[in-house]
């Protein structure tokens, strides 16, 4: 994964912390966020000095290269698990496998978890196929509108 660099967002240049709150706002991303409001300047900033403060979230611009591709996320990070969150750029293709890698490299390797949560809209079906592929299992969920997925260590290892 050398060719890959994890820009925490806690240290990102202006120009990039200007990319991620565009890409973010951008109609094909916010579409399939829990929060779809369209996010101001401001309260981007305000989140990110927050996660200066929180050791159970981190955040990721991902660039390949020099390139920006997209974003991974770990929340709710314990001893046991971790949620994840990604997102390609808007006019990025084919990078989702990529990044799905990362992540599970990361959660496994550094985090030292042993499962991993994702939250997907029900209708994301393209999400859902790609985390199936990647061995995730469906979890139950209250939500009609969201689908809890989850990878456990031993799976990813086989």
């Amino acid at each position: 994964m050398t060719k890959f660099k994890l820009v925490n967002f806690i240290d990102m240049a202006t120009e990039d912390v200007n990319l991620v709150l565009y890409w973010r706002n951008h109609p094909l991303i916010r579409e399939w966020m829990i929060t779809r409001h369209e996010i101001s300047r401001e309260e981007h900033l305000s989140f990110i000095d927050k996660l200066k403060l929180r050791d159970e979230s981190r955040y990721f611009l991902v660039k390949e290269r020099l390139e920006p591709i997209g974003v991974i996320s770990f929340c709710k990070i314990t001893v046991e698990s971790t949620e994840m969150g990604i997102y390609s750029g808007p006019n990025v293709k084919g990078k989702g496998k990529d990044l799905l890698k990362i992540i599970q490299e990361y959660a496994f390797n550094e985090l030292k978890v042993n499962t991993i949560i994702s939250q997907v809209m029900s209708q994301n079906k393209k999400a859902i196929r790609l985390y199936e592929m990647f061995k995730f299992k469906t979890m139950f969920s209250n939500d009609p509108e969201m689908i809890a997925m989850r990878l456990e260590l031993e799976d990813w290892q086989l």
